[in-house]
């Protein structure tokens, strides 16, 4: 792997990032360095990257891989850390990343409440009910 994307992976721990987000930025940035290297044909080197590598890494990411939007929107989201990270170093001379849009995702349908949960809320909505009918605590409404 290119050394200065294990500087920023180091720049990463000392920032206090969770080791699991290391680990997933570090394979997110080695399956990129793969495939640029592979469609390149030469070794990685940031000075070379452009924004239409980022825009075409997600083309095949979505088309010719299949991976979910999710997957490569956060695959972007650790080459775009990486760019910032490489332009405040001048490794850099402008950022890639800043012109390549995230994959559209459809949005997440609501949760719901598990079964037991609404049984238990149902049964104490209708025991508060039932101390205040039976109390006289709620009037009628021809009263």
């Amino acid at each position: 792997m290119h050394p200065s994307i294990e500087q920023y992976l180091a720049f990463l721990q000392t920032k206090r990032r969770a080791p699991a987000t290391v680990k997933v930025v570090r394979h997110d940035l080695a399956h990129f360095v793969t495939w640029w290297e592979g469609t390149r044909r030469r070794t990685f080197d940031p000075a070379s990257l452009r924004h239409e590598d980022l825009r075409d890494w997600r083309t095949v990411r979505q088309r010719d891989e299949g991976a979910a939007p999710a997957t490569i929107n956060r695959g972007l989201a650790s080459l775009r850390g990486y760019c910032r990270w490489a332009l405040a170093r001048h490794l850099l001379l402008e950022n890639p990343a800043t012109e390549v849009k995230d994959v559209p995702t459809e949005p997440l349908a609501p949760r719901s409440l598990p079964a037991e949960a609404i049984d238990a809320l149902l049964r104490v909505a209708a025991a508060h009910l039932c101390r205040a009918t039976c109390s006289g605590g709620l009037r009628s409404a021809t009263s």
